[in-house]
């Protein structure tokens, strides 16, 4: 046998147990009674109960490899008890001592008396029945040690590391979760905001989209051809643009640059007379003026308009300056208004007769100055008329200043009305025609050369102006206000852009778009965005509105005032606004291009990407005041 072999050394020898001892009686015995398994009767096995001896038997080794397993030949039923019982029978009964120092070996040695040493394998040969038990004890031995292990209490600082561990693992799921969950879509969006094509953008609908619009000045009409009598705009000229009531001077007249283009210079002797007679007799009228009053002394009475037969009750009608503030009646059947005039400035002045109700009314800038309801109509029917002076003899001296946009109505406007002609610069309908419809009916302009891209098609009103093609344009000019500081403004349009780029609305001290002050107002920025700009006086200022969708109306309206300052309406609701008390303007009548900034390509700009707007423009409208919410519904909403 060889020795450097994996043994096993069992107290005994190879010969038959017999043999060993004559002493040795072998038991038959029913392994269930043996092993403790209750009403089990298992094959008859020798038991073996060994007899002190004389001398100690010899030690043999015999080969692990040659001792079969007993729990192969256990039966399938009793497995599961005998291998319980066996491990703890042997584990009572034997020391097992792993002893390195006899090359590997393994000792086996008795603690009692009785040891079970068998086999329930009928073909195992009885003689080496006892050399099975010790292996089977020594696997069942090991099995029994692992199981029986002591387990390590865990101390206070590996509980704290352990937490501390948790505590970073919860962390990092945490953030492995907010990451891709919420911080991703936010880039995205963020990211999206500033390249997405307009294609695909929503239309912005406000929060008052669907309310109905309340009654204001802006859903009202003007002055209109069959209500007007006579309109003189002393456009280098003394003529009447609305009729043949055309006037005449003593001497060469004189022009300056008015309220709207041009104005006439009047004083102590030049005023115009009109010697054709237009009848006020018993009817409801309103007479309308810019003024530019440039002296005043208190106790001089200052003619505005008049007709005059006689110097009798209700036959001599005036409307005059007096005691610095305004004055309006028949001859002794009278009205005064309460605010002084101011010099140096344009100021806008309405004298209004109601017959339905018998009530004289006088307005200044649009806003009612006062009113009486005593007398009765004007009776005069014959006499000539007089601007720049109340009659042709008399006390009353003739106006020092300016007068322009001089018009007479057939009816007693409204207040709204009457706000309108002040405060509405101009109006522009497009329905195939470029002219203004509003009270001063501004002058206008659109690319001279032929094929301009400059055309008319279906509106979001009627019809709509269409530029299509590079450097097509709309021009007009003659924007007193819009060239003063610190003057509140409104501009108010349609707009259907094919793409979303380019200059909308251009406003420049110059013709050309250029000049000693220009600016886009609201145009496009580089992401489709829709912007409005204006200028403090230091820097560009702007308020970046949402990407305008192609090929829809949308309604854009941008406001300015010294209170709200710069304001962004979109389809009738307030978009954005920033703070900006001051308005410096050039001190010049503007021009206002649509479509482009012009060759205004040096002037200053933020947000807007200066350049050709190809689309529909349509309801264009031009106001000398801020609007308010309620006023730009309905021109957001002009079905409603």
């Amino acid at each position: 046998m060889n020795a450097n072999s994996k043994h096993a050394l069992i107290r005994g020898t190879d010969q038959p147990l017999t043999s060993l001892n004559p002493n040795a009686i072998i038991h038959n015995t029913p392994l269930g009674s043996t092993l403790g398994i209750p009403g089990r009767t298992l094959p008859t096995v020798p038991r073996i109960t060994r007899v002190p001896q004389e001398s100690p038997p010899k030690l043999f080794t015999t080969p692990i490899s040659t001792i079969p397993t007993i729990r192969q030949h256990l039966n399938k039923t009793t497995k599961p008890m005998i291998d319980q019982n066996l491990t703890q029978s042997l584990k009572n009964n034997m020391n097992i001592v792993d002893d390195k120092k006899n090359d590997g070996r393994h000792h086996y040695q008795s603690q009692s008396e009785d040891m079970f040493v068998s086999t329930i394998n009928p073909k195992i040969d009885p003689t080496r029945r006892h050399q099975f038990a010790p292996k089977q004890a020594f696997k069942y031995e090991r099995s029994s040690k692992q199981a029986f292990k002591r387990k390590v209490p865990i101390s206070n600082w590996t509980k704290i590391l352990i937490g501390v561990g948790i505590f970073f693992g919860i962390a990092f799921v945490t953030a492995a979760i907010i990451i891709p969950v919420i911080l991703v879509p936010i880039l995205t969006r963020t990211t999206t905001t500033t390249t997405a094509s307009t294609t695909d953008v929503t239309m912005f609908i406000p929060s008052n989209y669907w309310t109905s619009c309340s009654a204001s000045c802006t859903n009202v009409t003007t002055t209109t051809p069959s209500t007007l009598l006579a309109s003189w705009k002393f456009e280098n000229n003394l003529l009447d643009s609305a009729n043949s009531y055309n006037g005449s001077m003593s001497s060469v007249p004189s022009y300056i640059s008015g309220y709207v283009d041009q104005a006439l210079i009047v004083n102590s002797v030049q005023y115009v007379t009109v010697s054709s007679y237009l009848s006020f007799f018993s009817r409801s009228f309103t007479i309308e003026a810019w003024i530019y009053v440039t002296s005043l002394i208190s106790s001089v009475d200052y003619g505005i308009f008049g007709q005059y037969q006689a110097a009798t009750t209700r036959q001599w009608l005036f409307c005059i300056i007096r005691s610095n503030k305004m004055f309006f009646g028949f001859f002794n059947d009278d009205v005064g208004g309460s605010t002084t005039l101011s010099t140096n400035i344009w100021t806008h002045v309405a004298f209004v007769y109601d017959i339905s109700t018998n009530t004289k009314m006088i307005y200044l800038n649009g806003v009612l100055d006062g009113s009486t309801t005593t007398g009765s109509s004007y009776q005069g029917t014959t006499g000539s008329m007089y601007i720049g002076k109340s009659a042709s003899g008399g006390s009353v001296n003739p106006l020092s200043g300016y007068i322009d946009q001089v018009t007479i109505s057939n009816r007693a406007k409204t207040a709204c009305e009457i706000l309108n002609d002040v405060t509405l610069v101009s109006y522009f309908s497009f329905d195939n025609v470029t002219t203004d419809s509003g009270p001063n009916t501004l002058s206008s302009y659109i690319t001279l050369q032929s094929n301009s891209g400059v055309s008319f098609v279906t509106g979001r009103v009627g019809q709509a102006l269409i530029l299509s093609r590079t450097n097509a344009f709309f021009q007009t000019c003659g924007y007193y206000w819009l060239g003063h500081n610190n003057r509140a403004f409104s501009f108010a349009l349609w707009i259907y852009p094919i793409s979303a780029g380019g200059t909308i609305l251009h406003l420049s001290s110059d013709r050309s778009g250029s000049g000693s002050w220009c600016l886009p107002k609201l145009g496009f920025s580089s992401n489709g965005s829709i912007v409005a700009q204006s200028w403090s006086g230091s820097s560009v200022v702007s308020v970046v509105g949402p990407q305008i969708p192609t090929n829809n109306w949308t309604h854009i309206v941008q406001t300015w005032s010294s209170t709200s300052g710069l304001r962004l309406y979109i389809n009738g609701g307030l978009y954005g606004s920033f703070t900006m008390t001051t308005y410096v303007a050039s001190n010049q009548n503007m021009c206002i291009f649509l479509g482009t900034s012009g060759f205004g390509t040096n002037c200053q700009t933020l947000n807007i990407i200066m350049g050709s707007y190809s689309g529909r423009i349509d309801e264009f409208y031009v106001y000398d005041r801020e609007l308010t919410e309620n006023e730009i519904c309905p021109l957001a909403h002009p079905y409603n």
